[in-house]
């Protein structure tokens, strides 16, 4: 159908004018009675439709996270042209997926998806449904994490390497007291081997070990006491020297796939989508793995 100059005006549709079902426009600026261009009309009712069910429910692991498996496979092209679909949604694969049916992944909550389709000319208004995960009750929780202690001497291996004690003696210093137990686990104490003189007999305080003269107990105590300081400064001092070896020691790096699910549930949470308890729930669930 051609517009003569001078603005428009209605008229009769030649059939000619009809292609595939499209209302072809041309303008005559010139007024010769051939159309300088052509452009076809394109009607809403020839848009491709999004078709989605209803809402989702599935079910979370016991990281927190389902796997759900999207339907778009009812949409289609009125013109009858193939299609292609695009998700979008808090997915862990990303924010958008592409296929009828694409399956994604979503932490524990409720989830707004939607879905737009194009023919290669035309996309489709969006379709929306919403996806519920929920705790699955039936899934056991993880067995909280005991401290390994090799030597069963009450300390855990982790604290014994903080300590510079053995863990894997129950006695480093020998002095026959447990480390767990022992005040002083790296220094033994004076007199462990032997018996000391019972509290209140006579002559306990000044007796010394046999073939010292009376009264040389308080020297050898003393000489002790000043190796047993000397015995703890040394080992402070190891004990730093692996703790500055420790933080020089690079962290070990915890798998890509567990740093992407921590990153997307702490944005989660810093949007405001989940709650601090669901989060920190979460966030143990994912590291205790």
């Amino acid at each position: 159908m051609t517009l003569p100059p001078g603005g428009p005006a209605w008229l009769g549709i030649p059939g000619d004018d009809l292609v595939n079902g499209d209302l072809r426009v041309g303008a005559d600026q010139d007024g010769d009675g051939s159309p300088e261009s052509q452009e076809p009309t394109q009607g809403s009712e020839e848009r491709p439709v999004a078709v989605v069910p209803g809402e989702y429910v599935a079910l979370a692991d016991a990281d927190g996270y389902a796997r759900v498996q999207l339907d778009g496979s009812a949409s289609y092209s009125p013109r009858g042209r193939s299609l292609t679909y695009t998700w979008t949604g808090p997915f862990l694969e990303g924010d958008t997926v592409n296929g009828p049916t694409p399956t994604v992944t979503l932490p524990v909550g409720t989830w707004l998806v939607e879905l737009v389709v194009s023919d290669g000319e035309l996309e489709s208004f969006p379709a929306t449904t919403m996806v519920t995960v929920q705790w699955n009750r039936s899934e056991p929780i993880p067995e909280p994490r005991t401290a390994a202690d090799s030597d069963g001497d009450g300390l855990s291996d982790e604290q014994e390497l903080a300590l510079g004690t053995d863990p894997n003696s129950p006695d480093s210093d020998g002095d026959g007291i447990p480390d767990g137990r022992d005040a002083r686990p790296l220094t033994p104490d004076v007199g462990g081997g032997g018996e000391e003189a019972p509290a209140g007999e006579e002559g306990a305080g000044e007796r010394g070990p046999p073939g010292l003269p009376g009264g040389s107990l308080a020297l050898v105590l003393g000489a002790a006491a000043a190796a047993a300081l000397a015995g703890a400064a040394l080992a402070l001092r190891a004990r730093r020297r692996g703790a500055e070896e420790e933080v020089r020691r690079p962290a070990p790096t915890r798998p890509a796939e567990l740093e992407e699910k921590l990153r997307k549930l702490e944005e989660r949470y810093r949007a405001g989508e989940i709650s601090e308890e669901t989060y920190r729930e979460l966030r143990e669930r994912l590291e205790s793995r």
